[in-house]
């Protein structure tokens, strides 16, 4: 009985086990408690869904890259907005050339001294965020121009990746969880003799 429901889930590990010492009901516990502690209540264990929101935070995000990809594509305009002093600046997304950032023709030389800042041995930190690198030019528009970054190009590949990365993690998540309820199950075979 998992999170008051029937799991029919064999989860392995061996039989009864009459010599189990009193600590490994302690380590029984803490395996129980872990599978508790990850599962959410509402989703049976072979679905998404299975790991709590919040248990592993690497999940965390691989969930919400694949379920609100555009909030990602708004935190990086808005840092790309930020660092350029352009508000105007639009991530777009286009089947050729993925993610680029489309800039204005009046801001064009913000981009140039965007890349100046960036390129610069003299400077002390990056403009915007951590992960900041210069823009190329990628297309020239007629009211502006196209750049492309590498945070836009790992922007492209995150989103494509979220929902396989999301079902990997989840996979990997439940599969420790098996394991620690393999290795416990010796003290848990003796608690469920208590009963």
């Amino acid at each position: 009985v998992l999170g008051g429901t029937t799991r029919r889930t064999r989860v392995g590990g061996g039989g009864e086990n009459d010599s189990a010492s009193p600590s490994a009901s302690v380590h029984g516990a803490d395996a129980t408690s872990a599978v508790e502690t990850a599962e959410s209540a509402d989703v049976p264990v072979v679905s998404e869904g299975f790991v709590r929101t919040g248990y592993y935070p690497s999940l965390d995000e691989a969930r919400r890259l694949r379920d609100d990809g555009r909030a990602a594509v708004m935190e990086v305009q808005a840092s790309l907005q930020a660092a350029l002093g352009c508000p105007a600046a639009r991530v777009r997304h286009t089947a050729e050339q993925g993610f680029t950032v489309e800039v204005p023709s009046r801001f064009l030389s913000a981009v140039e001294q965007f890349n100046r800042r960036l390129t610069d041995p003299g400077a002390s930190t990056s403009p915007g965020s951590s992960r900041a690198t210069p823009l190329a030019w990628v297309r020239t528009l007629k009211g502006g121009a196209r750049y492309k970054n590498d945070a836009l190009a790992d922007l492209d590949r995150r989103l494509a990746d979220a929902a396989s990365r999301a079902t990997q993690l989840e996979l990997a998540v439940f599969d420790s969880l098996c394991a620690r309820v393999r290795r416990a199950a010796p003290a848990i075979a003796v608690m469920a003799k208590a009963c």
